[in-house]
């Protein structure tokens, strides 16, 4: 019996007998920048498919997909424009429906994956592309999807979302050397994403040291300073001893006495103490 050929890993291997596409002018097919910045065209391949197409023709085995309905070009780019430098008005076609425009970008993703094992820049490029959108529940999860298509563990996408990730104004020139230095082969993902992490850790330890503290009661201060001067207007200085002593914590005492006006703030020694007094305070 007959061992089964197996389909290479080339453009267009899913190759179809007669009859089973559709014959397209070039014109009509879309191309769509996005999709088309991931699929890169070897110079050398476009030159080889180019020739043997002026020679033999072209290859109706071997058809491009576009997206019913959009004529978008799903895959086959360097098939369309070898066609074009051949000077074909006309290639053949077969057409794929998807569900979404993610769908869509999975698919092209995962004809990549076929054809040759992926760079630190294009897994970069790709995960960008697709961005980690939550899932209801039971939907399943978005980065081990990709992961799938891709062919790379789910830790290395969630690794290139960090380098991909919008970086504060403070570290963003750090950051973006970081995602340069990965996308040439300097660094690995993995490494990036180690440097990527620590940078915003550092980032945010800089920023509690030197963020002043949130003076969230500084109303309070105001409006019981107002009332203890109304109070100590109106002679009556216990109550607003009492005030002090009953809605501030010690620390705060101090930093209390220091906002009233020294002759309002004596007389406080007499109910704080000579720990809490205007001298201490100072």
């Amino acid at each position: 019996m007959p061992t089964k050929l197996q389909a290479p890993a080339t453009a267009g291997y899913n190759a179809i007998g007669k009859n089973q596409f559709k014959m397209v002018s070039v014109d009509e097919i879309i191309i769509d920048p996005e999709i088309a910045s991931f699929f890169k065209i070897d110079v050398k391949l476009l030159e080889q498919i180019t020739q043997s197409i002026i020679k033999d023709g072209y290859d109706e085995s071997q058809p491009v997909t576009l997206q019913k309905g959009t004529n978008i070009l799903a895959d086959g780019h360097t098939r369309l424009q070898s066609a074009k430098n051949a000077g074909l008005k006309k290639i053949p076609v077969v057409y794929k429906e998807f569900a979404s425009r993610e769908e869509l970008m999975l698919y092209c993703l995962a004809r990549q994956v076929v054809r040759r094992n992926l760079t630190s820049d294009e897994i970069l490029m790709a995960v960008k592309m697709m961005p980690d959108t939550k899932r209801a529940k039971g939907e399943g999860n978005a980065a081990k999807e990709l992961a799938d298509k891709l062919g790379i563990s789910e830790s290395t996408v969630k690794q290139a979302r960090l380098i991909n990730s919008e970086a504060p104004e403070e570290i963003r020139e750090e950051a973006q050397q970081i995602m340069e230095n990965v996308k040439e082969g300097v660094i690995s993902i993995k490494k990036g994403s180690q440097m990527r992490r620590e940078l915003n850790n550092k980032d945010n330890e800089q920023k509690t040291v030197i963020s002043p503290q949130p003076r969230h009661e500084s109303s309070r201060d105001q409006l019981l300073a107002a009332v203890i001067q109304h109070l100590v207007e109106k002679d009556q200085i216990d109550a607003s001893e009492m005030i002090v002593t009953h809605f501030f914590r010690k620390a705060e005492r101090v930093v209390f006495i220091k906002l009233l006006p020294k002759a309002v703030s004596g007389r406080f020694s007499k109910c704080t103490g000579t720990l809490y007094s205007p001298q201490s305070a100072r």
